[in-house]
């Protein structure tokens, strides 16, 4: 972790290689060293996991979360656990989507005041027509939700998947 922060700071003038290492009380060699190194094969394996969860994340339009994202790695072949894919999404940033609908709840609508900011920053998706909106709505739900989009109802395979194995 100190060789990692001093090779992250080691191009401000202020500071050379050599004041850091005597600071944080390392041996200047043990940090050249540490440059030198290869990375070791869990980290090696840590960034190939996490390639195969963001494309798996991404191939879901960014909606799914760790179980959907390990069943998926689990079909390719890539053996890993349900938590380590949980951490490594997380560490990444890349949380599920929450498609829930906005519904607004007042005890007392009969007022002038204007409505509170949006300090969650629910984003919302926004069309120039209804035309639009019509053909985005249709090609979520016949093309990505009833063809793609795994089901933990179902085992976590897609419906039309499902109904195929079902014939």
């Amino acid at each position: 972790m100190k060789f990692k922060w001093i090779h992250e700071h080691r191009d401000q003038p202020d500071w050379t290689v050599n004041v850091m290492c005597s600071t944080l009380s390392i041996s200047r060699s043990g940090y050249y060293a540490w440059t030198r190194r290869k990375p070791s094969k869990q980290a090696q394996r840590k960034v190939e996991l996490l390639a195969a969860a963001r494309t798996e994340y991404e191939l879901g339009r960014c909606n799914y979360g760790s179980p959907r994202v390990h069943q998926a790695l689990n079909e390719k072949g890539i053996k890993v656990c349900l938590n380590t894919v949980a951490k490594l999404m997380n560490e990444a940033g890349m949380a599920a989507k929450c498609c829930r609908r906005f519904c607004v709840h007042t005890t007392d609508s009969r007022h002038d005041y204007r409505p509170a900011e949006n300090l969650l920053d629910q984003p919302r998706e926004r069309f120039a027509t209804k035309d639009q909106a019509k053909r985005m709505t249709f090609e979520y739900i016949e093309v990505f939700y009833n063809r793609q989009r795994r089901h933990s109802a179902i085992g976590y395979i897609s419906p039309e998947a499902f109904e195929a194995s079902r014939n």
